[in-house]
C-alpha cells in the first residue's frame, strides 16, 4: 500500500508503513486529505462526492498514526493512479453543450471545412470556466506531490522511536526546503 510513497522517496518500506483500515466503499469520488490536496477515490469512513467542488470529506482527520504504522482510511496507491491516469475525468458530470461524446464526433467531422477563427471560436467555447474548476489545479497540480509529502510526514511521526527516523526527518526537511525553491523559482 506504500509502492507509490516508496518509489518518490526512494526510502526502506519499513519507515514508510502505511495501512488501511476498514472496508472501502465501492462508490469512487472525491474526498480531502489535509488542507489544499483532493483526492479521487474509495474511503472507509465518510463518504464521497461526486464531484470536487462543496465540503468534502478530509480523510487526514482519520489518519491513526501509531509506532512504526500509519492508518488510512483509503488507498493511496489508488487514489495517486486514480489522478496519473485521471480516472476522476469519467465521474466529472458533462454540463456544457459541447462536452459529449456525439459533439465531438460531430467537431471533427467538420473541421477540416472550418476556418480557423471559427475552430478558435468553438475551442473557447468548450473550454470556458476551466480555470474556476477546483480540482485538478491548473496550471500544474501539485495533488500527487501534496499527497505523497502528507504521508510523509505522518510517517516521520509513526517512526519517532526508531533510530532511522533521523534519517527520514532529515530527508523530508532537505526534500521541503528543495521543494520551497523550486516552487519559488517557478513563481519568479
Amino acid at each position: 500500500m506504500t509502492r507509490t510513497l516508496v518509489d518518490y522517496y526512494r526510502c526502506p518500506e519499513e519507515l514508510c508503513r502505511c495501512v488501511q483500515y476498514g472496508e472501502a466503499s465501492p462508490h469512487l469520488g472525491h474526498f480531502g486529505f489535509g488542507p489544499e490536496a483532493i483526492c479521487y477515490g474509495s474511503i472507509s469512513t465518510g463518504e464521497v462526492r461526486p464531484v470536487a467542488t462543496g465540503e468534502l470529506h478530509d480523510a487526514f482527520n482519520d489518519a491513526v498514526v501509531q509506532l512504526g504504522t500509519v492508518g488510512l482510511s483509503f488507498d493511496p496507491d489508488q487514489v495517486i493512479e486514480n489522478l496519473r491516469f485521471e480516472r476522476y475525468c469519467r465521474s466529472e458530470p458533462k454540463h456544457q453543450l459541447l462536452a459529449g461524446a456525439l459533439s465531438t464526433k460531430l467537431y471533427y467531422a467538420v473541421r477540416p471545412f472550418l476556418g480557423v477563427g471559427v475552430r478558435r471560436h468553438l475551442q473557447r467555447l468548450r473550454l470556458r470556466g476551466w480555470r474556476s474548476t477546483p480540482f485538478p489545479n491548473w496550471p500544474v497540480d501539485q495533488t500527487v506531490e501534496l499527497i505523497h509529502k502528507t504521508l510523509l510526514r505522518l510517517c516521520v511521526q509513526a517512526n519517532k522511536g526508531n533510530p532511522l527516523h533521523l534519517v527520514l526527518a532529515q530527508g523530508v526537511f532537505k526534500l521541503h526546503r528543495a521543494y520551497s525553491r523550486c516552487r519559488d523559482h517557478q513563481r519568479a
